[in-house]
């Protein structure tokens, strides 16, 4: 875990979102946690290098964050840190598999649920789908265009630009805060569809 941000949904101000950095914590599948020290940080260095080698504003961006993340002396990414953070009835993640593993193995174990939008029927028109994680209950469904791409899922960017026209402020692609700009906008597009979803994810998001 290199860094997150994250934001109460209650709050409108994106100045409010919380970001978090700190020496980079390692988590293992039986969620035992250590600090990256200097051996492993220049050996995933290498490893993002040839696995993003194709994908260079997401390589660029992640050694950004590892760079800063080894260089800070913070404890904002320890264990106890973090569930303070995240106390919170519900969660709303983007293509949050990778999240939802993370969040487990830290022991929070709240409701959560998933943004993603995907080529439903593999004919290149994507719909935008909110599902709770907890149950893999599909809570919402919403066609959202045609999008002439390879691979069946867009990415949050991609989605953003198909349902908004507001011009966020400072957004960079693959940072911590502009992906939580962009899923909270995403969701309040949701709403904006269906309002009674707001019951279902509970109030406290």
């Amino acid at each position: 875990m290199i860094s997150a941000a994250y934001t109460n949904y209650k709050i409108n101000d994106e100045n409010k979102i919380q970001k978090l950095q700190g020496k980079p914590l390692i988590i293992t599948s039986q969620g035992r946690t250590m600090f990256m020290n200097y051996y492993i940080h220049e050996k995933t260095k290498y490893l993002l290098n040839n696995v993003l080698k194709n994908k260079p504003l997401q390589l660029e961006s992640i050694l950004n964050e590892l760079e800063q993340s080894i260089k800070n002396n913070s404890n904002n990414l320890s264990i106890d840190f973090l569930k303070k953070c995240f106390n919170y009835n519900s969660i709303i993640l983007w293509n949050g598999s990778s999240d939802k593993r993370i969040l487990l193995r830290l022991g929070i174990n709240c409701t959560m649920f998933n943004l993603t939008a995907y080529d439903e029927y593999n004919n290149k028109i994507f719909y935008l789908k909110f599902v709770n994680y907890s149950n893999n209950e599909l809570i919402f469904k919403h066609k959202i265009g045609y999008v002439n791409k390879n691979g069946r899922l867009l990415s949050l960017l991609e989605t953003h630009n198909l349902i908004c026209r507001n011009n966020h402020n400072d957004i960079c692609v693959h940072e911590p805060v502009s992906d939580v700009k962009l899923t909270k906008c995403i969701y309040d597009f949701v709403l904006s569809v269906d309002n009674s979803i707001f019951n279902k994810t509970l109030y406290n998001i």
